[in-house]
């Protein structure tokens, strides 16, 4: 069936028609289809295209390619835009939650920052850093003072620890501890051997006492305490009755050759202390006077 002139005209306007929404989809379309009209497109590169707003900047995380009217405001550029960030960016006008705060991460440090999501190992723990010290922290970095030491605090010790805070009763002391010495120190724990008694220290004497080390002028002496005695002990303090003294009989004056009268010599223990009378008051001859023991005037008390 031939096509009528109507349905051809039909035909041609459905086609300039179905042109036009195509060129306006697709942005390419020309005014030379219409007569160079282009009321509601924008020209571009002599071309009649669909204008659309956007970000053109490839350096930005919304940049929209099919964007041919740039708008600088619409760019978005994502990154930490806090200026107190580690990782702060300038040009970023986005915070996409990236931005970096080092320091101290732990809550238990002394410096703990809160804000810190990066521990650069600048944690403070305050405490006794030396091993030494009874309240030892392991965990310290940061010495404050606080460090506990027990030891003898006592300056006239012979442990006195100046370092030590803490007494714990460990002091020594040195002296006497002998409570039966003369300088027995109560306080004394450890023995010196500075322990002195008291005593005769002199083993001759009748009260030696072997323990004493200081001679207190007691001691005793038994023996004759006669000076006319012949066994007179000027060292004697106490009469033993021990005295000896040299007696003549009688009768060795009449007959001084008697037997137990020979040897004698009456003229030990002179009546007048110089030798020249005997103990009968006769003279002394001159072999008596030489015969005396030496030293020996024959001295007896009248």
């Amino acid at each position: 069936m031939a096509k009528t002139e109507d349905q051809k005209l039909l035909f041609f306007g459905l086609l300039v028609v179905a042109i036009l929404i195509l060129g306006v989809i697709s942005g390419n379309f020309t005014g030379n289809i219409i007569g160079d009209s282009c009321s509601s497109c924008m020209v571009q590169n002599d071309q009649c295209v669909t204008p659309v707003t956007g970000c053109m900047d490839p350096m930005a995380n919304n940049y929209d390619a099919f964007a041919n009217i740039d708008d600088p405001n619409m760019c978005e550029y994502w990154g930490c835009d806090d200026p107190n960030a580690d990782n702060y960016d300038p040009q970023a006008n986005f915070n996409d939650g990236s931005c970096q705060y080092s320091g101290c991460t732990d809550p238990s440090a002394n410096n703990y920052n809160s804000i810190a999501n990066m521990d650069d190992g600048t944690c403070e723990y305050l405490g006794c850093t030396d091993s030494m010290a009874n309240n030892w922290n392991s965990m310290a970095n940061v010495d404050d003072g606080s460090c506990q030491y027990s030891g003898c605090m006592d300056t006239s010790a012979n442990n006195f620890n100046p370092q030590a805070t803490m007494d714990d009763g460990s002091c020594t002391y040195s002296g006497c501890i002998d409570p039966a010495a003369n300088n027995f120190n109560p306080q004394a724990t450890m023995d010196d051997g500075s322990c002195t008694y008291s005593g005769c220290t002199d083993p001759s004497a009748n009260n030696y006492n072997s323990i004493a080390n200081m001679d207190d002028g007691s001691c005793t002496y038994s023996g004759c305490i006669d000076p006319a005695a012949n066994n007179f002990n000027p060292q004697a303090t106490m009469d033993d009755g021990s005295c000896t003294y040299t007696t003549i009989p009688a009768d060795c004056e009449i007959d001084p050759n008697q037997p137990e009268c020979i040897g004698t010599n009456p003229c030990e223990g002179s009546i007048l202390g110089d030798g020249t009378l005997d103990a009968y008051g006769n003279p002394c001859t001159a072999e008596q006077i030489a015969s005396l023991p030496e030293g020996d005037s024959g001295d007896v008390p009248v």
